[in-house]
């Protein structure tokens, strides 16, 4: 499979472009946490750009690094 980058990275927005008969890329994001402290990850959403009410995202979660 190809990684594809993001094409857009805006504070914590990070923004991919992907269509729905696409199988064979991966989206692949990573993120680096440098102080210790608890941190929320937001839930990834998708949306479809024709019809912005439709959609999906994933569970939020939370980390602590020590």
């Amino acid at each position: 499979m190809l990684v594809n980058g993001p094409y857009s990275i805006d504070a914590q927005r990070v923004s991919w472009c992907a269509a729905p008969s696409d199988l064979s890329h991966v989206y692949q994001y990573a993120a680096r946490v440098v102080s210790p402290g608890s941190y929320r990850w937001e839930p990834a959403v998708l949306q479809f750009e024709l019809a912005p009410g439709v959609g999906a995202s994933t569970a939020e979660s939370a980390y602590t690094i020590r």
